[in-house]
């Protein structure tokens, strides 16, 4: 009996001893649990405390270097306009190029200050060493327009003032990149930290939690389901999925484990949460990026299959925005467009910004199977609610939109096919000129009747159904007719008169604009010997592309042309889009040079929309400049800026011995301002439409006008 008694007392004390280790491995176990939660909160908020701050260090550098180089780009206006300037506001563009220049410095100050205290930081002393250079050359421009001698100033503005502005800008782009190639460097280095440290998070609570439910599941076997539930959250944790949440009561070490891990699954996917934000939120508008309105426009589909269209919102002549007011004046006005569509469609449908000045947005429509026509209307009534006239620093901006639409008419679709849609309507739209377009299966019908087209190209250009119409140009001075531009047409014996627009694009995008352009010399050859056999000194002009411009026997083939037709080339212009020479290699100048050689004239058509280089203007062998029809349209109802715009184009162009020709002049009042600035000649509705050669001729016989360009004896012989 005593032997009985105490062995149930070891049993007993043996018990309790086992009891009491497991307890303290448990309890450790939680503590130590507990411990790695607590370090992995304060980790992660100190990993995201300073990728905060790093991203805030890059932003504020970016605007820093965006600031120096829009100050650069005003800098240059204000020496353009000062070498253009009438002697008596010299001065005061004297005083705002010096202006522009010292805001240019204190900028670049305060980017030295950005980066640190580093004194030989290579990029920053190259801009300044840049900085300092074009301050020299600037100098001495100023003090050439302060000494009257303003050819020289133009000449400085050329060769050295513009180049060094030149390479201050692509000091400040390198910059730029590597700051911003830093930046994401670092960033990433943080993320990876951030994904190392929550694997071995996860890994440290596993193994704890593991060990400690091992221990106590023979005795108590509560402990386990919890401790499970707690590592496959903390797994997912891992994984990225902060969705779990264990939400235990107990008040125990294993409550505070579980409430440890949703404090980390609460911030950490907080500030995840965050980071896609800033990646799929537009900086500049506050619109969701491209995928973002995807997922936007889809959750609407889903709840709404019908009745529903995807709208793409283009602000047309961005470029042109950003040319004449700069970037700040072209985000200005994309901001302005963003506000007009929250305006316009109301806080609740998804608006996103897909593009430089593109913006898509979901809407309901009227009713689940609108007609076509109805939708067009529709369409179109959203256009012109959202153009608008808008003022930026007591500029006015017309801001003009093009509208595609692309609606679910009565059958699911998905967002993304919806969008491309609605980018092909626009696409149409802006093709024909029109303020909006709806999407149909039509569109998508007539790209293999585009194919058909550029199959028959070539049987046209044997056939005679490429036909060149000609505009007249006349002198401003004299009303006398100098010139003409021929103008491609397409004698389709199926569809009619075809307008370039209907063919010139999917030929040049296909590699078959040759084809029309050596119809077009040919005929335009043609014609100028035809009006000089009829006694009339007319030049026509035939318009040249990028693709014949890398045609090595593009010189020998016209010496060829006017050789066979006896014509002088003088009587010859080939015209060239400004947009085809910007950032040119060589090969096309030395094709112009070619060209030149023969005695042609060369023009630059379209000038002021490719945002031209004065030191590629300078290089480029041009006789004329044809100023875009932008820079013309109603410029005498404009305020004077816009005139005296037009007036800084004509003088840099007879600062480097260029005639100026003023295209799309339509009213009596643009020909004025035109004969005003200065322009050698003009043309457009005004003057006449295009015609065919013999209603061109004839037009000659019936205009007073023209006897000033009938050919001398002299020169007839």
């Amino acid at each position: 009996m005593q032997n009985a008694v105490e062995r149930q007392r070891r049993l007993g004390a043996f018990w309790h001893g086992v009891a009491f280790r497991l307890v303290a491995a448990i309890s450790a176990a939680l503590a130590l649990a507990l411990a790695v939660a607590a370090y992995a909160v304060w980790r992660q908020n100190a990993l995201m405390s300073e990728l905060d701050k790093l991203a805030d260090q890059g932003l504020q550098r970016v605007l820093l270097i965006w600031e120096a180089n829009e100050n650069a780009n005003d800098a240059a206006r204000k020496m353009l306009i000062l070498v253009t300037a009438p002697p008596e506001a010299r001065a005061g563009a004297r005083e705002e190029s010096e202006a522009a220049n010292r805001r240019l410095d204190s900028a670049l100050t305060l980017l030295g200050a950005s980066l640190g205290p580093d004194p030989d930081h290579p990029r920053l002393q190259t801009v300044l060493d840049a900085r300092r250079r074009y301050a020299a050359a600037f100098q001495s421009l100023a003090d050439d327009v302060r000494q009257g001698d303003l050819d020289a100033a133009r000449d400085r503005l050329v060769l050295a003032t513009d180049f060094e502005l030149s390479m201050l800008l692509s000091a400040l782009e390198t910059l730029d990149r590597s700051e911003q190639h830093e930046l994401e460097l670092a960033m990433g280095a943080l993320r990876g930290r951030q994904r190392d440290d929550l694997f071995v998070y996860a890994a440290m609570l596993v193994v704890v939690l593991l060990a400690g439910g091992g221990l106590a599941v023979w005795i108590w076997r509560s402990a386990a389901r919890p401790l499970r539930a707690a590592a496959v959250t903390a797994q997912a944790f891992a994984q990225g999925d902060y969705s779990q949440r264990l939400a235990s009561t107990r008040q125990d070490e294993i409550g505070d484990l579980t409430r440890a891990l949703d404090l980390l699954a609460d911030e950490v996917s907080r500030r995840e949460a965050r980071l896609i934000d800033l990646v799929e939120t537009d900086a500049l508008t506050g619109l969701a990026e491209r995928d973002r309105f995807l997922r936007l426009a889809s959750a609407v589909l889903s709840g709404a299959a019908s009745g529903v269209a995807i709208v793409v919102v283009d602000l047309d002549r961005l470029g042109t925005i950003n040319q004449l007011l700069g970037f700040e004046g072209g985000d200005a006005a994309v901001q302005m467009v963003a506000t007009h569509l929250r305006t316009v469609v109301g806080p609740a449908a998804p608006i996103g910004r897909i593009g430089g000045g593109r913006f898509a947005l979901t809407l309901e429509i009227r009713g689940p199977a609108t007609p076509a026509a109805d939708l067009m209307a529709w369409a179109e009534e959203l256009q012109q609610r959202l153009e608008q006239r808008s003022i930026w620093r007591e500029q006015a901006v017309d801001l003009h939109l093009t509208v595609g639409v692309a609606a679910v008419q009565g059958e699911s679709s998905d967002a993304a096919l919806l969008l491309k849609r609605a980018e092909r309507a626009l696409q149409q739209a802006q093709q024909q000129s029109r303020p909006a377009a709806v999407w149909s299966q039509a569109l998508e019908d007539v790209r293999p009747s585009y194919l058909s087209l550029l199959s028959d190209l070539q049987r046209a250009c044997e056939q005679g159904q490429i036909v060149a119409f000609l505009q007249p140009r006349i002198d401003v001075r004299t009303g006398a007719v100098v010139g003409a531009e021929a103008l491609v047409r397409w004698r389709h014996p199926i569809r009619g008169w075809l307008p370039p627009s209907e063919f010139v694009p999917f030929a040049e995008s296909a590699g078959r604009i040759g084809l029309i352009t050596g119809e077009m010399l040919r005929q335009g050859i043609d014609a100028a010997r035809r009006l000089r056999d009829a006694g009339y000194a007319v030049q026509v002009a035939v318009n040249l592309s990028a693709h014949d411009l890398r045609d090595p026997t593009l010189a020998k083939r016209i010496a060829d042309h006017l050789a066979d037709a006896g014509l002088s080339p003088q009587l010859l212009q080939l015209e060239v889009t400004e947009s085809s020479l910007v950032d040119a290699g060589d090969e096309p100048i030395r094709r112009l040079r070619d060209l030149r050689a023969l005695g042609v004239d060369l023009a630059i058509d379209d000038f002021g929309t490719g945002q031209t280089a004065i030191s590629q203007l300078h290089r480029w062998p041009m006789q004329t400049v044809k100023i875009d029809r932008q820079f013309v349209r109603g410029v005498d109802g404009l305020p004077p800026s816009r005139r005296a715009l037009l007036e800084a184009i004509v003088q840099l162009a007879k600062s480097m011995g260029m005639e100026t020709t003023a295209e799309g002049v339509e009213t009596s009042g643009e020909m004025r301002v035109v004969q005003q600035a200065g322009c050698s000649s003009a043309q457009g509705w005004l003057i006449a439409r295009a015609m065919a050669v013999d209603e061109f001729e004839a037009w000659l016989r019936q205009n007073p006008a023209a006897a000033a360009t009938r050919l001398s004896d002299a020169t007839a012989a």
